[in-house]
Parts: structure tokens; C-alpha cells; sequence
């Protein structure tokens, strides 16, 4: 695929991305559960490629956390919040 060739949105799982954001401060990761039983095809990684572009597109903000807890990596980790704008 061409470098210049942009992915083609999905306006249905976009708007339902978004929706979530709207119920709230919500991590990408809480949106992909929620929607993944609608959604077979669905990964992580799109959810937050969809985030991103909502970002720039200034129809959601993001805060970071720090939250304590028992991670495999250690006792904290920095956790992304979105809700829309």
C-alpha cells in the first residue's frame, strides 16, 4: 500500500467509539472490551488509531493517571483517559 493511501474509517465503530467517550472518562482499552462482542474483527490497536485521529480532530481530550496496583511490569503505570470534548 502506497505511503500516502489513508485507511478507510469504519463511521460506524467510529461513532460507537466515541459514544463511549461521551459516558465519561473511558481508557481505550475499556472501549475495546465493551465493543469487541460487536465487532469480531476488532483489535486494540484499531480502537486506539481511531482515538487518535478523534484527537486531532479535537472531539476528545486525554488525561494521564497514575495508578498503583500490581502490574507485571511493576506497582504503577500510566493510564490514558478519553472523553469527548
Amino acid at each position: 500500500m502506497p505511503l500516502n493511501m489513508a485507511r478507510k474509517i469504519n463511521r460506524k465503530l467510529y461513532d460507537d467509539i466515541l459514544d463511549h467517550t461521551r459516558e465519561g472518562q473511558v481508557t481505550g482499552y475499556d472501549i475495546y472490551r465493551k465493543l469487541k462482542g460487536r465487532y469480531p474483527n476488532l483489535t486494540a490497536k484499531l480502537v486506539y488509531y481511531y482515538l487518535s485521529k478523534m484527537r486531532k480532530a479535537g472531539l476528545v481530550s486525554v488525561q494521564e493517571k497514575q495508578e498503583e496496583g500490581r502490574y507485571s511490569w511493576g506497582g504503577n503505570a500510566t493510564k490514558k483517559y478519553y472523553r469527548s470534548t
